[in-house]
């Protein structure tokens, strides 16, 4: 894997990243740090275009909206706010939570999305006005990814207890428990159809489950600290990113990893452009890097 440099700050300057995403042209990411901003980087240029203020916590996710007209963003601290890219609007649209908000996933047709609390609530709620559906207690503690899935039916979640469950968004009703122990779970992915459900644990290890037969499932070793985040490629192939400052392409028909490369610091997001065939990470040093597999 070859990487390149998009984006590094000043030393004294430097905030760590902790997520990404990137625009459908490939053109642009948004990057959550630290401190609270949401810098919006030009890919091509590597300048930072836009600074979007208003948070004033750790963001802990990102995503573009509307072929990236939009971004949506949950933050530690207790909101999640819809973002207008256009240039007269500077103001978010805040929708608040009780507590830090841990992880966001959004419907495919855009029109929900659900944010994850520390304290295991997650608001299902509409993107358009930022208003509150539904309430749902799926646990006692940090919701750390969650997932719409089946034509946006359903709902996976999985938290720091260890629960990985899938929930029916007619309803609001618990479908089914994929997975229920104590090892905490870090983050959530799973593949473009739906039918395999990826888990990365504290611990460094990762564990795919096949839905219709979760006593199927099998472990991807390698990483030795927390696992940060998951991203899927063609083929059946997917790279993971960790505290252990490496990112890992594995196959997930074979079951095994296929490369690694190593990174400077803690790696916190990994996102796959299908539009320019590279993958981008972003790191707690405060760089985005764009990698040719």
């Amino acid at each position: 894997m070859e990487k390149q440099l998009i984006y590094q700050p000043e030393p004294a300057d430097a905030v760590p990243l902790t997520c990404l995403t990137v625009d459908h042209d490939g053109k642009r990411a948004a990057c959550g740090t630290t401190e609270g901003p949401i810098l919006l980087i030009d890919l091509e240029e590597g300048t930072v275009l836009k600074t979007l203020r208003g948070h004033e916590d750790i963001v802990s996710r990102v995503r573009f909206l509307k072929k990236g007209k939009y971004i949506l963003s949950s933050s530690w601290d207790g909101t999640t706010r819809r973002w207008s890219l256009k240039k007269d609007k500077k103001e978010s649209n805040i929708l608040k939570h009780h507590t830090e908000v841990k992880s966001l996933a959004i419907a495919d047709n855009e029109s929900k999305g659900a944010a994850g609390g520390r304290d295991g609530e997650v608001k299902v709620f509409s993107v358009e006005h930022m208003k509150c559906i539904r309430n749902m207690q799926t646990d006692d503690l940090n919701v750390s990814g969650l997932h719409f899935a089946d034509g946006d039916s359903q709902l996976l979640s999985v938290s720091w207890n260890g629960s990985c469950r899938i929930w029916d968004l007619k309803d609001y009703e618990l479908l089914s428990t994929l997975r229920e122990d104590k090892k905490r779970i870090r983050c959530l992915g799973t593949t473009p159809d739906d039918a395999y459900v990826l888990l990365g644990f504290h611990t460094g290890d990762i564990r795919v489950f096949p839905v219709e037969d979760p006593s199927t499932s099998f472990a991807l070793e390698g990483h030795t600290d927390r696992i940060t985040d998951f991203t899927l490629l063609p083929d059946n192939r997917m790279i993971s990113s960790s505290w252990d400052r490496t990112i890992r392409l594995w196959s997930l028909d074979r079951e095994k990893e296929v490369n690694q490369a190593k990174l400077w610091s803690a790696v916190s997001s990994v996102e796959w452009c299908p539009t320019c065939e590279q993958l981008f990470t972003t790191d707690f040093s405060g760089s985005l890097l764009a990698w040719t597999l």
